[in-house]
């Protein structure tokens, strides 16, 4: 029960926060990386980095154009125009499964920083946080690729990979 309190706590805030800034979207989700704890299980790590979407002013941090959109498979990443339909940012920016090695894979990634003021939230700006039969294993982009390669995992991770944030 005090799980779904803090899930709903945590959705509250990011609903409260719709005119937060990028910038305050990645600090926010930096900072969440840090609380959690390996061994978590698949709700608690949603309820610690958060779920849900949120809106964002018309600019970037040096008002140029900003913004996400999803499709049916998955993101892509769209130019807003400043002026334009507010852009919206989502926690996990986008999600993966697979099953291998006899288990069930999960994947959440997290937009964490700015590689390029350029609008595009691209692979380098995100951090995987990877879960194994619903319990969190570890996250950062050398945990995630040290798995595919060990349990032989299907993804096609980003060349060259993303170093920051690894964690186990």
């Amino acid at each position: 029960m005090h799980r779904n309190l803090a899930v709903l706590a945590v959705l509250a805030v990011l609903t409260l926060a719709g005119c937060a800034s990028a910038t305050n979207f990645r600090e926010a989700n930096r900072v969440n990386l840090d609380r959690l704890v390996l061994g978590m299980d698949r709700l608690a790590v949603l309820g610690v980095m958060g779920v849900g979407e949120q809106r964002q002013f018309t600019g970037s941090e040096l008002d140029g154009p900003i913004g996400t959109g999803r499709d049916s498979m998955g993101v892509m990443s769209v130019r807003i125009p400043i002026g334009g339909k507010r852009p919206v940012l989502y926690n996990p920016h986008r999600s993966e499964l697979y099953n291998a090695d006899r288990s069930a894979w999960e994947v959440f990634f997290y937009y964490t920083r700015v590689a390029h003021n350029d609008g595009m939230v691209t692979e380098e700006e995100l951090t995987p946080i990877v879960l194994r039969d619903d319990v969190l294993i570890g996250w950062g982009w050398k945990f995630w690729a040290g798995e595919v390669r060990d349990s032989e995992i299907p993804a096609e991770l980003p060349r060259p990979l993303p170093l920051p944030d690894t964690r186990r």
